[in-house]
């Protein structure tokens, strides 16, 4: 499940949480991945959080409104891979791994 968070503060990694970052569980997503989220967009695994285990989320939110819109969904993330880039000419083609956060 993809469940929802805000407050601010600092992250697992010690940036400052905001829009744009999300919490994992490392074992599944390592800290630092860049993920594609359908619906949401991009974002980078930047914490943890007690309640974070296997295929499950927190997307960061702006507001508590904004978490209660969002509650809890079940989404298809793909995690970037940039150790594998494939060149065809000017076209650089970055392969994402897809795991389902249900």
């Amino acid at each position: 499940k993809a469940y929802s968070y805000t407050g601010g503060g600092r992250t697992a990694m010690g940036t400052r949480a905001r829009v744009g970052e999300i919490a994992v569980d490392p074992r599944v997503i390592p800290l630092g991945s860049k993920v594609y989220i359908e619906g949401v967009g991009a974002r980078i695994a930047e914490d943890t959080g007690g309640n974070i285990k296997g295929n499950t989320i927190d997307i960061y939110m702006n507001s508590v409104a904004e978490c209660r819109k969002w509650g809890a969904r079940t989404v298809t993330i793909y995690i970037r891979d940039d150790s594998v880039v494939l060149q065809a000419g000017k076209n650089v083609i970055l392969l994402f791994d897809r795991i389902t956060a249900n």
